[in-house]
C-alpha cells in the first residue's frame, strides 16, 4: 500500500536577536558601511520544462552568507535543501508492485511505502544593490544577483516499517534517478535592514537552470541507461531572516543583534 507522508509547505527558521556590546556604535544610516549578512529561511519552488515531468512544486530551506559593500556590490554564497511529495514520474516501481499498485514485503504482507523528492543546490553569487527612495537606509534596497554552482535532485524511496530487499541498499539506487550537474541562478529581491537593528529580512525570486545528467549506470525499471543531458529549471520565491554584522570602512568590526 502506497502512502504519502505529508511534508510541510515551507519552513521559516526564526533567528532570535540579543544585544551584544561593542567598543563603539554603528549607525545603519551611515552610507560608508560594509556589511556581512547571514540569512536563513524558506520558500517554495515550481519546476519548469523537463523537470516538471518528474516533480511538482517543492519546498526549500535556504541559507545565505553575503558581503555587502558600501559600493553596492554583493558577493556571497547561497545553498539549500529541496523536498516535496508531488512525484509525477511515479511508475518507477511498476515492475515490483501488484496490479493494484501494492508492494509485498519479505514477510508476504502489503508494505507501506512512499515516493518523494529530495535535492540540494549551492551557488556563489555576485550582484548589486539598488537603493530606492523609500529604503530606510543606504544598506537596504533592491538586489539583483547572478550565481554559478551545483544542482542535484533524486526520487526518495521509503518503506520505513517493511523489509523489501528489492528497494533497499544498492538496489534502491537503480530506481532513484539521482541527477546532478553544474547550474546557474538569477535572483531578484529586496533586502531590508531596519534602523532599529532588529527587523532584518530578505524576500526574493529565484530562477535556476541546471545542466544535469542521471548519474546511475542503469535504471532498473527500464533496464537501460539514461545518458540524456537535461536542462532542469526551477523558479521560486523565498523569505529569509537576516543577521547583519556591520563594519565601517576602517578596520574595526562592530557586532550587534
Amino acid at each position: 500500500m502506497r502512502t504519502n507522508y505529508l511534508l510541510p509547505t515551507y519552513f521559516f527558521l526564526i533567528l532570535g536577536f540579543f544585544p551584544l556590546f561593542s567598543r563603539s556604535q554603528t549607525n545603519p544610516l551611515d552610507s560608508n558601511l560594509n556589511i556581512r549578512i547571514f540569512s536563513i529561511g524558506g520558500g517554495q519552488q515550481v519546476p519548469i520544462g523537463l523537470l516538471s515531468q518528474r516533480f511538482g512544486s517543492n519546498s526549500q530551506i535556504s541559507f545565505e552568507f553575503h558581503q555587502q559593500r558600501s559600493s553596492s556590490w554583493i558577493l556571497g554564497f547561497q545553498g539549500g535543501w529541496m523536498f516535496g511529495n508531488q512525484l509525477r514520474e511515479d511508475s518507477i516501481l511498476r515492475g515490483l508492485t501488484t496490479t493494484t499498485g501494492d508492494l509485498i514485503s519479505e514477510s508476504g504482507i502489503f508494505a507501506n511505502y512512499s515516493l518523494s523528492q529530495r535535492g540540494i543546490h549551492a551557488f556563489l553569487h555576485l550582484g548589486r544593490r539598488l537603493r530606492t527612495p523609500w529604503s530606510p537606509n543606504p544598506s537596504s534596497g533592491f538586489t539583483t544577483q547572478l550565481g554559478l554552482g551545483f544542482l542535484q535532485h533524486k526520487i526518495r524511496i521509503e518503506a520505513p516499517y517493511s523489509n523489501i530487499p528489492s528497494i533497499q541498499g544498492d538496489y534502491k539506487k537503480g530506481y532513484d534517478r539521482l541527477t546532478f550537474g553544474p547550474a546557474g541562478q538569477l535572483s531578484f529581491g529586496y533586502q531590508y535592514l531596519g534602523n532599529n537593528r532588529r527587523t532584518n529580512f530578505y524576500i526574493g525570486l529565484d530562477y535556476q537552470l541546471g545542466l544535469t545528467k542521471n548519474r546511475r549506470t542503469v535504471n532498473f525499471d527500464t533496464g537501460m541507461s539514461d545518458p540524456q543531458l537535461r536542462f532542469d529549471q526551477l523558479i521560486g520565491v523565498k523569505l529569509l531572516w537576516s543577521l547583519p554584522l556591520y563594519k565601517r570602512s576602517e578596520n574595526d568590526y562592530y557586532f550587534f543583534d
